[in-house]
């Protein structure tokens, strides 16, 4: 790919993820290419549609949060900055997924989905393995343990979702610690 077109393809991506964070998976294109600075030709020459990507939107995030998992593999509060910086993919996640329409598009959203579940279970072995989490600990525990962080954040007002993020995420990693491990 030409180094302008890698660039084009960068930057739609970046600007895409921005909008869905901000207005969904189901914003309108416009804004998209409006947040990009560039034209529908460019998004048609590298995108054949909303759910390409989506996909390539969702693609970068997870491949942040892989290398951060293994960066930080054997540290004890290695759950807690991962539901720290899981939120991005998370807000994006919950739009996307319902624009795979088509078989390709279904096909790239569930190995999206393998990949995320295999970081759920690195992180789960990892803080388990430190002592950080329960034995008794489960994925399911750290899907729902997200859920509920970003559930609490998006209560809250404006100004206070940051803080509300970490008093979640301190609690919820309270809770999972093993017994005895809070003091």
């Amino acid at each position: 790919m030409r180094r302008d077109a890698l660039i084009h393809r960068e930057q739609l991506i970046s600007a895409a993820a921005r909008v869905f964070v901000r207005l969904g998976a189901t914003a309108p294109l416009e804004a998209v290419l409006a947040e990009a600075g560039l034209g529908r030709g460019t998004l048609y020459r590298h995108f054949k549609n909303r759910s390409e990507l989506a996909v390539a939107v969702l693609e970068f995030p997870l491949a942040e949060l892989q290398r951060f998992v293994v960066e930080h593999q054997n540290d004890r509060t290695l759950l807690k900055a991962f539901l720290g910086r899981h939120r991005e993919l998370a807000v994006i996640y919950q739009g996307c997924g319902m624009l795979a329409t088509d078989p390709k598009a279904q096909a790239a959203f569930k190995a999206l989905i393998n990949r995320a579940d295999r970081v759920y279970e690195q992180v789960l072995e990892r803080s388990i393995a430190c002592g950080a989490l329960s034995r008794t600990t489960t994925v399911e525990r750290i899907r729902l343990a997200t859920r509920m962080v970003f559930g609490a954040a998006e209560t809250a007002a404006q100004d206070q979702k940051e803080q509300m993020t970490r008093d979640a995420i301190d609690l919820v990693c309270e809770g999972l610690q093993p017994i005895g491990a809070c003091g």
